[in-house]
């Protein structure tokens, strides 16, 4: 994890703790990313690289309706839930490999006298983080936005013990969580300090799948002890491990998050982003904001026009750093064994290089800029669609267009999606269908997205007719699933 994310995490902290300060007001995009001093198109680019999703969305997941219908939803014991999420998905919690010793009073005599203990910072997604480890495993891990504090805090857990400033196996095993790599699953192993009643309620914590809450009373019942909440609470509040040991998931049972040891913003912020990046079917039961979008074409394939997607002002940005960043070339074709070069520019870009053949020219992908990466991101969150490559289009004028055709390449995945994003100048666009001939146009926007998926290539043509009206340029990026071979 580099220090910029960390430096990241700290901005979108301090965004995140001004939206939910003026909540009744709700800011808009202009207005939070000047309290952060950035301009709302680095805003948005920085916060969708780090959380995966757009600010829009990520908020939703802090809503009081969010944690309420997931409270309602889950009516089942902690373990019929594990159970339910799946032992193979990326939900299933870490219960399965974390394991917890006890330090044992002999271990422990005289406040930790013989105890050896190595500890380490380390940047994380969330804040800088502190681990400390003894032979056995982890014995300590906290957020430490005060180093000298947070040191204090291991040295009052073993008075007594031997402290040395070093990284070591054990504390770097943990640190695959925060990148979601699971490869590791089996070298988790903690050392902790509590009493039986402590670390029976911190092994009940691994239960809660990610993505998911639980409300303290819950957790006094699945223990066997409905009516010790208080005390559960209190356990909770002692959790010496943070993140790993998943405290920040148990809420108050009117929906409230409440407060977490390493602060309350930062919790909100890591219940957030599990949601955003778990695909969990409840998020659908409290998500207002779907786009309600018509099958455009009357028959033979799906085309969805979402309109603006986008505020005008970043729309313009995008548009503004594409033309800068991306590295355009003019298009090439061979037809009729002619070798023909086009006004019109092109690149390609994909998850890797992938090689792709139309008209004849075979091109080679290259590997995404941060800036389309956040526009796929956008862009697969709204069609609900997955993208692994995309081809930019720049028009100069209007005087540039698009013939007739349909994208039924081998290469492209068999009725898949494709969605369609402009910048910049309005165009007309234009469906027929290829026996019928009927026809039907619409004017793509700035900022805009289309979607054309089902049989739409098999049956249907699209062009971009040239117009002498318009002479701004134009850049449309088609977002598509290429075939693996």
């Amino acid at each position: 994890m580099s220090t910029q994310e960390q430096l990241n995490y700290y901005r979108i902290a301090e965004a995140i703790s001004y939206l939910q300060e003026n909540f009744k007001t709700q800011p808009d995009l202009d207005e939070v990313a000047k309290k952060v001093n950035l301009s709302p198109f680095h805003f948005q680019r920085l916060f969708t690289e780090w959380a995966g999703v757009s600010p829009k969305k990520f908020l939703q997941f802090l809503s009081l309706s969010y944690a309420k219908n997931i409270l309602r939803d889950k009516q089942l014991t902690l373990f019929d839930v594990a159970f339910e999420t799946g032992l193979s998905s990326t939900g299933r919690l870490h219960d399965l490999f974390v394991n917890i010793e006890g330090i044992t009073p002999g271990e422990f005599k005289n406040g930790g006298t013989d105890l050896m203990v190595n500890y380490e910072y380390f940047p994380t997604a969330f804040g800088n983080l502190l681990i400390a480890s003894t032979p056995k495993g982890i014995c300590f891990m906290a957020f430490a936005d005060d180093e000298n504090r947070t040191f204090q805090e291991l040295k009052q857990q073993f008075p007594q013990a031997k402290f040395t400033k070093q990284k070591d196996t054990i504390q770097e095993a943990a640190l695959p969580i925060f990148n979601q790599n699971w490869s590791q699953k089996a070298n988790i192993k903690l050392h902790l300090k509590g009493t039986a009643f402590q670390l029976k309620v911190w092994e009940t914590l691994l239960k809660i799948p990610k993505g998911n809450f639980t409300t303290y009373g819950r957790i006094a019942k699945e223990i066997g002890h409905p009516n010790a909440s208080r005390a559960v609470g209190s356990a909770i509040g002692d959790n010496p491990i943070a993140f790993l040991i998943p405290c920040h998931r148990v809420i108050q049972s009117s929906g409230n998050f409440g407060q977490y040891h390493w602060g309350q913003v930062r919790k909100s912020i890591l219940l957030a982003w599990e949601a955003s990046q778990v695909k969990n079917p409840s998020m659908d039961l409290f998500n207002t904001e779907l786009d309600q979008t018509l099958n455009l074409l009357p028959y033979g394939g799906i085309v969805n026009y979402y309109g603006k997607i986008m505020p005008h002002s970043l729309a313009n940005q995008y548009y503004e750093s594409l033309l800068e960043t991306i590295e355009w070339k003019q298009d090439e074709a061979i037809i009729f064994g002619k070798h023909i070069l086009t006004k019109r520019k092109v690149a390609w870009y994909g998850d890797y290089n992938f090689e792709y053949t139309y008209s004849n020219v075979t091109k080679q992908a290259l590997i995404w800029t941060k800036e389309l990466l956040a526009l796929k991101i956008l862009v697969e969150e709204k069609s609900g669609e997955k993208y692994n490559s995309c081809l930019l289009n720049l028009y100069h004028s209007g005087d540039e267009g698009m013939a007739w055709h349909s994208d039924g390449e081998k290469d492209l995945k068999k009725n898949g999606a494709i969605a369609s994003l402009s910048f910049g100048a309005e165009r007309k666009f234009s469906f027929k269908h290829k026996s019928t001939k009927e026809r039907i146009s619409l004017v793509l926007e700035n900022g805009s997205l289309l979607v054309m998926k089902d049989t739409t290539q098999t049956n249907w043509l699209h062009r971009l007719p040239p117009t002498k009206v318009i002479s701004q340029p134009r850049i449309n990026l088609t977002f598509r699933m290429m075939v693996e071979h």
